[in-house]
């Protein structure tokens, strides 16, 4: 393939050179750009064929990769010293420049691989019209089972309650910033995250695989059998007055018109009615990507550290609650991406662990001390 005659490896001569053969040891990255890479080809033909606009597709995926590069520029404050904390831990000045090259060149691909991903799904509605389905025809059967498994309660008013009771002040621009700008930095960056700190490339494959499956299968596939806009939309999408009681107590939450929340709800439904797509567009409630993607989060972080482990339980905890509070999802959107993405965790695990198995992915052609070496690292970079 041309991507072997151009990254094939050699004995380094340039700096450039020595960056090229970092990224060929690291497999895991390499098997990642490759599908990113695939991934747009087939996330434009498709929406090529859908929208029938080559250069409406083209600049849109495009442009929406560049604002995802930009969103990065919320946390540079804490990126810096969190480049300042991982150079402490390089042995050399030469080892987290090398570090950084390959965190940055797979922080570009994870941009390219998520515009492509929120192209695909903005068309799923028009996808599901061509196999004769109406768009968000699941929505009617999850609110009902998810009214169902809670005792006859949709679990918004459950989630409203809870917050009512504590008398939280500005809950809604809290919540904004967990759901919105935070996930979005450990969601869409989490491979980058993993290069940077040094993690062994048995840890990268792991959770690289998990990230694909999480905004693939999740995102994707099972967001084209489940197609629903969540409890937010459904009055529009129904026409109906089914959640008119969610929309008097979001309006009359103290600080939502402030909220990240103001400016993506009618932004996503503007976005569809239009046809229109942009970084993170695409109505589709079940299954919980957002769920999905703070999950995987989770169970890196869990086998980090004890500390980071209920950490990791809190912010999926949060997760899940937002999302029922705010109306973007049913409860069990949530529920369905949490056992999902687990079972695949153990799954991976196990494959991994095999009779014969080297890991999974890619084998690599030195083993884990050598890779980290390579990158610079000392030892585990959490105690």
């Amino acid at each position: 393939m041309i991507w072997d005659v151009l990254w094939s490896p050699r004995k380094p001569q340039t700096k450039f050179a020595q960056l090229r053969c970092e990224i060929e040891r690291e497999k895991a990255m390499n098997l990642f750009i490759r599908f990113a890479g695939t991934y747009f080809l087939f996330a434009t033909a498709w929406n090529l064929y859908i929208r029938e606009d080559l250069f409406f597709v083209g600049a849109k995926v495009l442009g929406s990769g560049t604002k995802a590069f930009g969103i990065m520029s919320y946390f540079g404050i804490a990126l810096t010293f969190f480049a300042f904390w991982v150079w402490t831990k390089c042995e050399s000045h030469e080892a987290f420049i090398r570090r950084l090259g390959v965190s940055l060149i797979t922080l570009a691909f994870c941009c390219l691989f998520l515009a492509s991903f929120g192209s695909v799904k903005s068309t799923l509605p028009y996808t599901a019209q061509m196999f004769g389905l109406e768009p968000f025809f699941a929505d009617p059967f999850l609110a009902e089972l998810d009214s169902a498994l809670h005792l006859g309660i949709d679990p918004w008013i459950l989630t409203h309650r809870i917050t009512e009771m504590l008398n939280w002040d500005n809950f809604a621009v809290h919540a904004s910033i967990l759901y919105g700008p935070v996930w979005v930095c450990l969601a869409f960056y989490l491979p980058a995250i993993m290069i940077f700190v040094g993690e062994d490339t048995r840890t990268v494959n792991h959770f690289v695989w998990l990230y694909v499956f999480s905004w693939i299968v999740l995102g994707n596939f099972f967001a084209l059998i489940g197609q629903s806009g969540g409890p937010i939309y459904y009055d529009n999408i129904t026409e109906t007055l089914r959640f008119a009681e969610l929309h008097q107590s979001l309006a009359a939450t103290k600080g939502m018109e402030n909220s990240w929340f103001a400016i993506i709800q009618p932004g996503l439904w503007e976005a569809y009615i239009n046809q229109d797509q942009a970084l993170g567009s695409g109505i589709s409630a079940f299954p919980s990507l957002h769920l999905g993607m703070i999950t995987v989060t989770a169970l890196y972080l869990a086998q980090k550290h004890v500390v980071l482990r209920v950490f990791g339980i809190c912010l999926v905890a949060s997760v899940m609650f937002i999302s029922v509070w705010v109306g973007y999802h049913y409860a069990i959107d949530g529920y369905f991406s949490i056992v999902v993405i687990y079972c695949m965790h153990i799954a991976l695990k196990r494959w991994s662990v095999a009779p014969g198995a080297s890991g999974v992915g890619f084998e690599t052609s030195c083993d884990v001390a050598q890779d980290a070496k390579s990158l610079g690292l000392r030892g585990p970079m959490v105690p």
